[in-house]
């Protein structure tokens, strides 16, 4: 397996100690470590950060990407009470429910430690949407209208409609804070650039 340590952020005693059980059986191997204080100055980057949602300051689309921006190659996996909104689902590989069974817990954890749930390639961008739509998907987080996007790449509006429809299918991201934030993370646009066309 990939990844080398395991670093929990959980204020929760009771939940940090029945997610330690569930990596001492199925990774006994792996380091694991527990904070519930600050996780930005880490010694070294976690290949595998669970992290509790209460534990997010607001917004907490701005956390996890400072998160990303300092561990850059870590897996996020959340843990909460309820599904994450669609502005914090980029910046996750995983997350676990309160309310999910043990047998959906067994399987999800299973999941992330095998690398089965790594849907990015080699060079770190997602290989779900193709180059066109990485070029629409651009201009999207951009900020600009269907029109103003046909005009840019020389499309009709309703073929950059279809693609839109097809972006938002693939990745299971409704908004457009949400894919601009995906945008960042796959290298389609850069922080500076979302920072200024883009308001939450």
């Amino acid at each position: 397996m990939r990844y080398l340590k395991s670093v929990l952020f959980i204020k929760n005693a009771l939940l940090a100690r029945g997610v330690l059980s569930y990596l001492k059986q199925f990774v006994p191997e792996h380091t694991v470590e527990v904070f519930n204080k600050t996780l930005y100055n880490l010694e070294a980057e976690p290949g595998i950060l669970f992290i509790e949602r209460e534990m997010l300051s607001d917004p907490p689309e701005f956390s996890l990407m400072q998160l990303k921006r300092n561990y850059p190659g870590c897996s996020i996996i959340m843990l909460s009470a309820k599904l994450p909104e669609d502005i914090l689902r980029p910046y996750l590989d995983e997350f676990l429910l309160y309310t999910d069974s043990e047998k959906i817990v067994c399987n999800k954890i299973e999941h992330i430690y095998s690398g089965i749930s790594e849907e990015r390639d080699t060079d770190g961008r997602n290989s779900v949407i193709s180059d066109r739509e990485r070029e629409v998907l651009r201009q999207v987080a951009l900020g600009l209208t269907n029109k103003e996007i046909s005009e840019i790449l020389t499309i009709s509006t309703h073929t950059v409609i279809t693609h839109r429809k097809n972006i938002t299918a693939k990745l299971g991201i409704k908004t457009i804070a949400g894919l601009a934030v995906y945008a960042v993370l796959n290298g389609i646009i850069s922080a500076d650039e979302l920072n200024k066309k883009i308001k939450f």
